[in-house]
Protein backbone atom coordinates (compact mmCIF):
# COMPACT_ATOMS: atom_id res chain seq x y z
CA UNK A 1 0.00 0.00 0.00
CA UNK A 2 2.63 2.41 1.23
CA UNK A 3 4.33 1.63 -2.42
CA UNK A 4 1.11 2.52 -4.23
CA UNK A 5 1.03 5.83 -2.45
CA UNK A 6 4.82 6.83 -2.90
CA UNK A 7 4.06 5.83 -7.21
CA UNK A 8 1.26 7.80 -6.88
CA UNK A 9 2.73 10.92 -4.94
CA UNK A 10 5.64 10.75 -7.77
CA UNK A 11 3.45 10.90 -10.57
CA UNK A 12 2.08 13.85 -9.15
CA UNK A 13 5.31 15.35 -8.51
CA UNK A 14 6.69 15.16 -12.42
CA UNK A 15 2.67 15.89 -13.71
CA UNK A 16 3.54 19.00 -11.45
CA UNK A 17 6.97 20.06 -12.34
CA UNK A 18 5.85 18.95 -16.22
CA UNK A 19 3.29 22.14 -15.81
CA UNK A 20 5.40 24.38 -14.19
CA UNK A 21 7.67 23.91 -17.57
CA UNK A 22 10.52 22.62 -14.96
CA UNK A 23 11.00 19.42 -17.56
CA UNK A 24 9.42 21.15 -21.25
CA UNK A 25 9.19 18.99 -23.67
CA UNK A 26 12.12 19.44 -26.01
CA UNK A 27 12.01 20.90 -29.91
CA UNK A 28 10.90 19.00 -32.99
CA UNK A 29 13.53 20.25 -34.77
CA UNK A 30 15.89 23.66 -35.72
CA UNK A 31 12.37 25.38 -37.21
CA UNK A 32 10.71 25.11 -33.80
CA UNK A 33 13.66 27.01 -31.88
CA UNK A 34 13.63 29.73 -34.24
CA UNK A 35 10.32 30.12 -33.86
CA UNK A 36 11.11 30.14 -30.05
CA UNK A 37 13.83 33.16 -30.82
CA UNK A 38 12.00 34.81 -33.47
CA UNK A 39 9.32 35.46 -30.63
CA UNK A 40 12.01 36.30 -27.76
CA UNK A 41 13.16 39.21 -30.00
CA UNK A 42 9.78 40.45 -30.85
CA UNK A 43 9.21 40.02 -26.63
CA UNK A 44 12.34 42.12 -26.06
CA UNK A 45 11.43 44.98 -28.75
CA UNK A 46 7.80 44.88 -27.42
CA UNK A 47 9.13 45.36 -23.71
CA UNK A 48 7.37 42.10 -22.94
CA UNK A 49 9.33 40.34 -19.87
CA UNK A 50 6.63 37.95 -18.97
CA UNK A 51 7.31 36.69 -22.50
CA UNK A 52 10.85 36.95 -22.49
CA UNK A 53 11.08 34.67 -18.94
CA UNK A 54 9.07 32.27 -20.60
CA UNK A 55 10.64 31.78 -23.83
CA UNK A 56 14.20 32.13 -22.80
CA UNK A 57 13.54 29.17 -19.98
CA UNK A 58 12.46 27.14 -22.44
CA UNK A 59 15.36 27.83 -24.76
CA UNK A 60 17.79 27.20 -22.07
CA UNK A 61 16.16 24.58 -20.83
CA UNK A 62 16.87 22.46 -24.13
CA UNK A 63 19.09 19.62 -25.02
CA UNK A 64 18.83 21.38 -29.02
CA UNK A 65 19.97 25.02 -27.97
CA UNK A 66 23.71 25.17 -27.83
CA UNK A 67 26.27 28.25 -28.55
CA UNK A 68 25.05 31.14 -30.02
CA UNK A 69 21.41 29.34 -30.05
CA UNK A 70 21.56 30.63 -26.18
CA UNK A 71 23.04 33.08 -26.30
CA UNK A 72 20.43 35.56 -26.64
CA UNK A 73 18.10 33.83 -24.29
CA UNK A 74 20.63 34.21 -21.78
CA UNK A 75 21.27 37.64 -22.10
CA UNK A 76 17.46 38.71 -22.45
CA UNK A 77 16.65 36.60 -19.68
CA UNK A 78 19.53 37.68 -17.16
CA UNK A 79 18.51 41.49 -18.43
CA UNK A 80 14.50 41.21 -16.75
CA UNK A 81 16.17 39.43 -13.99
CA UNK A 82 18.77 42.43 -13.48
CA UNK A 83 16.10 45.20 -14.04
CA UNK A 84 14.35 43.91 -11.05
CA UNK A 85 17.19 43.76 -8.95
CA UNK A 86 17.51 39.71 -8.93
CA UNK A 87 21.77 40.12 -9.02
CA UNK A 88 21.54 36.24 -7.17
CA UNK A 89 19.38 35.21 -10.20
CA UNK A 90 21.29 36.47 -12.73
CA UNK A 91 24.93 35.16 -11.51
CA UNK A 92 23.32 31.87 -10.73
CA UNK A 93 21.90 31.98 -14.42
CA UNK A 94 25.55 32.76 -15.71
CA UNK A 95 27.47 29.96 -13.82
CA UNK A 96 24.79 27.27 -15.15
CA UNK A 97 24.87 28.52 -18.39
CA UNK A 98 29.06 29.17 -19.32
CA UNK A 99 29.37 24.79 -19.99
CA UNK A 100 26.44 25.44 -22.15
CA UNK A 101 27.55 28.89 -24.28
CA UNK A 102 31.37 28.80 -24.61
CA UNK A 103 33.51 26.02 -26.38
CA UNK A 104 36.60 26.37 -24.04
CA UNK A 105 36.95 26.54 -20.50
CA UNK A 106 39.87 28.35 -20.86
CA UNK A 107 41.07 32.22 -18.66
CA UNK A 108 40.15 34.31 -22.18
CA UNK A 109 36.67 31.90 -22.55
CA UNK A 110 35.58 32.60 -18.95
CA UNK A 111 36.69 36.59 -19.65
CA UNK A 112 34.28 37.00 -22.03
CA UNK A 113 31.35 35.35 -20.88
CA UNK A 114 31.71 37.38 -17.41
CA UNK A 115 31.88 40.48 -19.97
CA UNK A 116 28.88 39.63 -21.44
CA UNK A 117 27.21 39.62 -17.90
CA UNK A 118 28.85 43.23 -16.56
CA UNK A 119 27.32 43.91 -20.22
CA UNK A 120 23.60 42.93 -18.55
CA UNK A 121 24.48 44.74 -15.55
CA UNK A 122 25.01 48.13 -17.32
CA UNK A 123 22.13 47.43 -19.43
CA UNK A 124 19.91 47.13 -16.47
CA UNK A 125 21.92 50.52 -14.56
CA UNK A 126 23.72 48.29 -12.27
CA UNK A 127 27.27 50.08 -13.14
CA UNK A 128 28.68 49.11 -9.70
CA UNK A 129 28.43 45.54 -10.82
CA UNK A 130 29.15 46.32 -14.46
CA UNK A 131 32.30 48.06 -13.86
CA UNK A 132 33.13 45.00 -11.26
CA UNK A 133 32.93 42.26 -14.09
CA UNK A 134 34.52 44.24 -16.29
CA UNK A 135 37.77 44.68 -14.64
CA UNK A 136 36.92 41.06 -13.33
CA UNK A 137 37.19 39.87 -16.87
CA UNK A 138 40.41 42.45 -17.88
CA UNK A 139 42.18 40.75 -14.92
CA UNK A 140 41.67 37.13 -15.98
CA UNK A 141 42.26 37.72 -19.80
CA UNK A 142 44.73 40.95 -20.41
CA UNK A 143 44.20 40.66 -24.20
CA UNK A 144 40.33 40.94 -23.50
CA UNK A 145 39.86 44.28 -26.11
CA UNK A 146 35.92 44.09 -25.52
CA UNK A 147 36.18 44.67 -21.84
CA UNK A 148 38.77 47.53 -21.93
CA UNK A 149 36.47 48.78 -24.46
CA UNK A 150 32.50 48.86 -23.23
CA UNK A 151 34.91 49.95 -19.66
CA UNK A 152 35.95 52.85 -21.09
CA UNK A 153 32.44 53.98 -22.68
CA UNK A 154 31.42 53.53 -19.60
CA UNK A 155 33.81 55.96 -17.71
CA UNK A 156 33.44 58.47 -20.53
CA UNK A 157 29.79 58.54 -21.29
CA UNK A 158 28.02 56.79 -18.96
CA UNK A 159 24.25 57.22 -17.73
CA UNK A 160 25.86 58.10 -13.91
CA UNK A 161 27.96 60.91 -13.20
CA UNK A 162 29.73 59.00 -10.56
CA UNK A 163 31.65 57.19 -12.82
CA UNK A 164 32.50 59.53 -15.32
CA UNK A 165 36.67 59.56 -15.03
CA UNK A 166 37.88 60.77 -18.41
CA UNK A 167 41.88 59.81 -17.88
CA UNK A 168 40.70 56.49 -17.23
CA UNK A 169 38.43 56.06 -20.39
CA UNK A 170 41.26 57.52 -22.21
CA UNK A 171 43.47 54.74 -21.13
CA UNK A 172 41.49 51.89 -21.55
CA UNK A 173 40.44 53.22 -25.10
CA UNK A 174 43.65 53.19 -26.10
CA UNK A 175 44.58 49.54 -24.62
CA UNK A 176 41.58 48.31 -26.60
CA UNK A 177 43.34 50.09 -29.80
CA UNK A 178 46.81 48.51 -29.17
CA UNK A 179 45.27 44.97 -28.86
CA UNK A 180 42.80 45.02 -31.86
CA UNK A 181 42.60 48.23 -33.58
CA UNK A 182 38.70 46.90 -34.28
CA UNK A 183 35.95 49.26 -34.89
CA UNK A 184 35.01 48.88 -30.93
CA UNK A 185 38.14 49.68 -29.68
CA UNK A 186 38.21 52.83 -32.06
CA UNK A 187 35.28 54.25 -30.95
CA UNK A 188 35.68 54.10 -27.64
CA UNK A 189 39.02 56.02 -28.22
CA UNK A 190 37.30 58.69 -30.35
CA UNK A 191 34.39 58.81 -27.53
CA UNK A 192 37.18 59.24 -25.03
CA UNK A 193 38.85 61.86 -26.34
CA UNK A 194 35.69 63.99 -27.34
CA UNK A 195 35.00 64.03 -23.40
CA UNK A 196 38.55 65.12 -22.78
CA UNK A 197 37.33 67.80 -25.59
CA UNK A 198 39.94 66.09 -27.78
CA UNK A 199 37.48 66.89 -30.72
CA UNK A 200 40.60 66.65 -34.00
CA UNK A 201 41.66 63.61 -32.37
CA UNK A 202 38.13 62.22 -31.95
CA UNK A 203 37.29 62.98 -35.38
CA UNK A 204 40.58 61.43 -36.58
CA UNK A 205 39.92 58.57 -34.94
CA UNK A 206 36.16 58.18 -35.79
CA UNK A 207 37.21 58.28 -39.74
CA UNK A 208 39.66 54.88 -38.44
CA UNK A 209 36.68 53.70 -36.57
CA UNK A 210 34.44 53.89 -40.24
CA UNK A 211 36.94 52.38 -41.99
CA UNK A 212 37.38 49.54 -39.74
CA UNK A 213 33.72 49.11 -39.84
CA UNK A 214 33.37 48.50 -43.11
CA UNK A 215 36.34 46.33 -43.57
CA UNK A 216 34.27 44.28 -40.83
CA UNK A 217 31.15 44.72 -42.75
CA UNK A 218 29.41 46.34 -39.55
CA UNK A 219 25.68 46.97 -39.67
CA UNK A 220 24.57 50.30 -42.04
CA UNK A 221 22.68 51.68 -39.19
CA UNK A 222 26.08 51.33 -37.10
CA UNK A 223 28.30 52.96 -39.77
CA UNK A 224 26.06 55.83 -40.19
CA UNK A 225 25.79 56.11 -36.65
CA UNK A 226 29.82 56.73 -36.33
CA UNK A 227 29.65 58.91 -39.45
CA UNK A 228 27.13 61.45 -38.04
CA UNK A 229 29.22 61.80 -34.78
CA UNK A 230 32.30 62.11 -37.05
CA UNK A 231 30.53 64.88 -38.38
CA UNK A 232 29.74 66.42 -34.64
CA UNK A 233 33.49 66.16 -34.13
CA UNK A 234 34.29 67.65 -37.24
CA UNK A 235 32.25 70.81 -36.47
CA UNK A 236 33.34 70.59 -33.05
CA UNK A 237 36.85 71.04 -33.86
CA UNK A 238 36.40 73.63 -36.21
CA UNK A 239 35.05 76.16 -33.58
Amino acid sequence: MKQLFFRFLLIILVAALTACGDTPKDYAGRAEIQQDLDRLFKAKENGDEATMLEVSQRLLSSKQTIGAARIMPLLYRAEVLARHGKTEEVNALFDKQFAFVMKSSGSCSQSAFISMKAEVWQEAGRLDLAVTDYNSAIEKCPQMDNAYSKLSLLHSSGSDPKYIDVEKALALAQKAVDVNGASKALNALATANAAAGQYALAAENMAKAIAAAEKERQSPIQIESFRNRLSSYQNKAGK
